[in-house]
């Protein structure tokens, strides 16, 4: 037998930054999937445990544990699930020595580019987080060694925080978690998210800039820049909750031009937290791509934290995305094909047949 769970990647629309301080964010979940596949041994027939995986350009690796059944460190790439494994081992009131074992395969590479190495900034890690989760918690079930259940936003979301140390909102695990598009919030520090649509004819188009970006170097640094201007930092972050407001507002309402002006405002509002607190929120790559949307009379802004990664163009009219498109990669860039996906994180058992 065989468990296969499927995640879907992320794009934060708007509330970047603001939704740590308490701001909504939208994020959509987009058809780019992680799948991992988990092999579990029969409870009378245990075996080692093994991975494979495409992170960092193609790993494999066995478990070992050590006398109190803990598991052994590993090589980095190998850290989230690692942590992943022994979270959902816990929960169960076990050990993770004395599981039966089993094999796991990890495949992102949709998420990546070139050899896996190189990622697009689509929330890889909270996709490969969600999913494993999901086949461990049913191999749990397999084993009897928990009631099935939903997955919980709150138990991925701190599942996730474990693998980053704390760092991130939270709002790609609730992408992957539930899927489609998602008003999403931290309400006195828990994790909220509820469907949402966007308003009618909105459409967007990805752009990869060309250069990856570190979310956490970045919202590291925008923390050191509330510790030392607390009063600018506070009053941008309002402005940004206002724009994030606005843009549910839009959504609720149905208001197209809504949207886009609290698009290309929160865009602003992002070049400016960028100078402000001496970060590369808002590059070249993406000044360009602004530019090519202005040309084409379509709203852009960076997806996440900025800094590389992903832009996207927003329109309400599909010729004027089109000719975005067609002018970022005259400049160019390379337009990501992405499609909002409607399911959240999928879990299939399958059994083997004989060759």
């Amino acid at each position: 037998m065989r468990i296969e769970a499927l995640a879907p990647a992320k794009l934060v629309l708007i509330g970047e930054y603001a939704v740590l301080d308490g701001a909504p964010a939208i994020v959509a979940a987009v058809d780019r999937l992680v799948r991992v596949e988990l092999s579990p041994a029969p409870m009378d027939a245990p075996r080692p445990w093994s991975i494979r995986s495409d992170l960092g350009g193609g790993q494999a690796s066995s478990l070992t544990f050590d006398e109190q059944g803990a598991l052994r460190p590993g090589d980095a790439w190998r850290r989230p699930v690692d942590m992943v494994l022994e979270r959902a081992v816990r929960s169960s009131g076990m050990r993770p020595g004395d599981l039966p074992g089993g094999e796991l395969v990890i495949e992102s590479a949709a998420l990546f580019v070139g050899a896996g190495e190189t990622k697009l900034g689509l929330g890889s890690s909270a996709a490969v987080v969600t999913a494993l989760s999901a086949a461990l918690q049913d191999a749990l079930v397999y084993w009897n060694l928990q009631d099935a259940a939903p997955a919980s936003l709150s138990e991925a979301l701190a599942a996730h925080r474990q693998v980053q140390q704390g760092a991130g909102s939270g709002v790609d695990v609730a992408a992957s978690l539930a899927g489609g598009v998602l008003r999403y919030q931290l309400v006195d520090g828990r994790p909220e998210g509820r469907g949402l649509h966007l308003p009618p004819g909105i459409g967007f188009r990805a752009v990869w800039t060309g250069a990856p970006a570190s979310t956490r170097h970045l919202v590291d640094g925008v923390r050191a820049w509330r510790a030392t201007d607390p009063e600018p930092f506070a009053a941008l972050m309002a402005e940004m909750s206002t724009l994030a407001h606005e843009a549910v507002e839009a959504c609720e309402s149905g208001s197209a031009a809504d949207f886009l002006a609290a698009v290309s405002n929160y865009h602003a509002a992002m070049d400016r937290l960028g100078q402000q607190a001496g970060l590369p929120i808002v590059t070249e790559p993406h000044r360009t791509l602004a530019g090519v949307a202005a040309a084409a009379g379509v709203a852009y802004k960076p997806s996440g934290a900025g800094g590389g990664d992903v832009g996207l163009l927003f329109a309400a009219s599909e010729p004027a995305l089109v000719e975005a498109g067609r002018l970022a990669e005259q400049a160019g860039y390379r337009l990501l094909d992405l499609g909002i996906h409607p399911a959240g994180v999928t879990v299939e058992r399958h059994e083997r047949t004989a060759s």
